[in-house]
């Protein structure tokens, strides 16, 4: 099983506003297989000792330098954690606390020291579809894979259906009439169909309130009819097309993640192509002045930020105004973390795309529910 700590958006809020002596943010990338937990243990030792170098050479208080140090060793004697790993792990501590996140996609080795945490990573945790689900189902097996770019595994459900047979015999109605009895291929469809029922009635508490895609694995005749009968919003239009039967969660997931990034690539179009349709209209704008009003006041609908692009300065929460740095510091800081944690905090969504996927060469733009 992928273990996932991905914060809330209010989580989020709470983590920008965060500020301490230091605060320490590291982000390595980790491995769901726990025979490579020694190398990734390894890594994050060397990422608290160049966290502890940046502080000492910072001439920090050996106080704050010592505190820290035990917040970031208890992370790594917590042997239950490093036995059950996503893609990424990241650690933000300060003097007094520590907070870990398993991400669902890998990052490259990252240590931060500042007065406040650097966010960048988990926002694009909360806003991302980095992970997403298969549905291997046959009228022989059903499995549910939870998937990420580069890990799989099969989640264990209790009581999850095992086979039509398995389905039909809880479900099926006893009727001793025979002029009830089904017969024939339209029969098979409705059994068919009580089957797939029954399969999402299962795994409806695994997915719910998730937003992650559903690929389906199955022959072709049986997606349409699990479809017509599932709760879950989410499920791709392409399929894993075939026999599932045979094939185990990681060539599940080869096959499955084209159709993943065929979504995920489809919707950012999508979301460029609205921003150029509002563009001139005031309701699409890359301006900065003019996003932090819409930011503070609740109206950007969409915020489109550029990945590693940051913009150092100050955002007013009361006007809007944004005041802008070289670098980050004691009075300046990302304003586009702030400016995401608003735009959730109103309702808003973040799209976190590379630079050059922007849709203008701004490092930020904003889709508006008004024009201003």
């Amino acid at each position: 099983m992928l273990y996932t700590d991905i914060p809330t958006s209010r989580e989020f809020a709470r983590l920008v506003d965060v500020r301490a002596d230091k605060c320490i943010s590291i982000y390595i990338p980790t491995h769901a297989v726990t025979s490579e937990t020694d190398e990734d243990r390894i890594l994050y030792k060397n990422a608290i000792r160049d966290a502890l170098t940046q502080m000492r050479e910072a001439d920090v208080d050996k106080r704050v330098v010592t505190a820290i140090e035990e917040e970031l060793n208890g992370v790594q004697d917590d042997h239950e954690l490093w036995q059950h790993l996503s893609d990424s792990l990241a650690v933000l501590a300060t003097p007094d606390s520590v907070k870990t996140y398993r991400l669902p996609f890998s990052h490259r080795p990252r240590v931060e020291v500042s007065d406040r945490f650097h966010l960048k990573p988990l926002l694009a945790a909360i806003t991302g579809s980095h992970s997403f689900f298969i549905l291997s189902l046959s009228q022989g097996a059903v499995r549910l894979i939870q998937a990420t770019p580069s890990n799989a595994s099969e989640l264990h459900i209790p009581h999850l259906t095992k086979d039509i047979s398995h389905a039909i015999g809880r479900s099926m109605p006893k009727d001793p009439a025979p002029a009830r009895r089904i017969q024939g291929g339209e029969g098979d469809k409705v059994l068919v169909k009580q089957f797939c029922r029954v399969v999402d009635r299962d795994i409806r508490p695994i997915l719910a309130g998730r937003s992650e895609p559903l690929v389906l694995a199955c022959v072709d005749y049986l997606a349409p009819i699990f479809r017509s009968v599932s709760s879950y919003a989410h499920i791709t239009d392409e399929i894993v097309a075939g026999n599932p039967d045979p094939m185990t969660p990681e060539e599940l997931r080869v096959a499955a993640l084209p159709v993943v990034t065929a979504v995920s690539s489809v919707n950012d179009q999508a979301v460029r192509e609205r921003f150029h349709q509002f563009q001139g209209s005031g309701k699409a704008t890359d301006d900065l002045a003019t996003i932090g009003r819409a930011v503070v006041g609740g109206l950007v609908d969409t915020l489109i930020i550029a990945k590693e692009t940051p913009i150092y300065g100050t955002l007013d929460t009361a006007s809007g105004a944004i005041g802008r740095a070289e670098a980050p510091g004691a009075d300046s800081y990302d304003v586009i973390d702030k400016a995401a944690s608003l735009t959730l905090q109103f309702g808003g969504s973040v799209l976190p795309l590379d630079l050059g996927e922007m849709p203008t060469q701004a490092p930020v733009a904003a889709i508006l529910r008004y024009a201003i």
